[in-house]
């Protein structure tokens, strides 16, 4: 498992810009697992303030783990934190990959989101 402290967090040279192609593109999926409550949050109300991609969003990936974070710029000023974070486990094979998705809002803990299984068509080889 992977641990990021605050100061690996701030490192700028080891984070790169992230697209949504990153990840590959995928002809179906299936959630597998989900937590009622950090789901329903991160669907109804943080994904849509907290989570916005935009060209500042980026990411970092430890190939030994197979863990990716991903940060977003915090827009609410009552957090007074500067990013919002959201930390993707990729987990079996290349082509059929099971994500397994967290999300961390200010200085809170990691919130468990849900377990998808996707098929990619053009998986990238993290």
């Amino acid at each position: 498992m992977l641990f990021f402290t605050q100061v690996n967090t701030n490192v700028e040279a080891s984070w790169r810009h992230f697209n949504e192609g990153v990840l590959g593109y995928a002809s179906r999926r299936k959630v597998l697992k989900y937590s009622p409550s950090g789901w329903g949050n991160f669907e109804a109300g943080y994904k849509n303030d907290y989570f916005k991609s935009n060209r500042y969003t980026q990411y970092v990936y430890s190939k030994k783990s197979r863990t990716m974070i991903i940060r977003y710029k915090n827009r609410d000023k009552t957090l007074n934190v500067k990013y919002n974070f959201r930390k993707i486990i990729l987990r079996h094979g290349h082509k059929t990959p099971t994500f397994t998705y967290y999300y961390k809002v200010g200085k809170d803990r990691w919130t468990y989101c849900y377990t998808i299984k996707y098929w990619l068509d053009k998986p990238t080889r993290f």
